[in-house]
């Protein structure tokens, strides 16, 4: 199940009512927003200014990617 990427996105879908949270290394959903949430809000702009210091370019944008801030 896990080599097939829709399958295993509606194994969980309807798992998500079970959850207050996820692990983000699980996740097979690499969009923005989906990322975002995989965070605390302080959490998520601490990485965005981190990103915007050490990566502002955005080179480092494969899996999950924190856009710079």
């Amino acid at each position: 199940m896990g080599s097939n990427r829709t399958r295993l996105d509606l194994a969980w879908d309807g798992l998500d009512q079970y959850f207050d949270g996820f692990y983000l290394n699980f996740e097979t959903d690499t969009s923005p927003g989906r990322v975002q949430q995989g965070f605390s809000p302080n959490s998520w702009q601490r990485l965005k200014a981190l990103k915007k210091q050490w990566d502002p370019r955005n080179v480092f944008n494969d899996n999950f990617n924190i856009p710079p801030q």
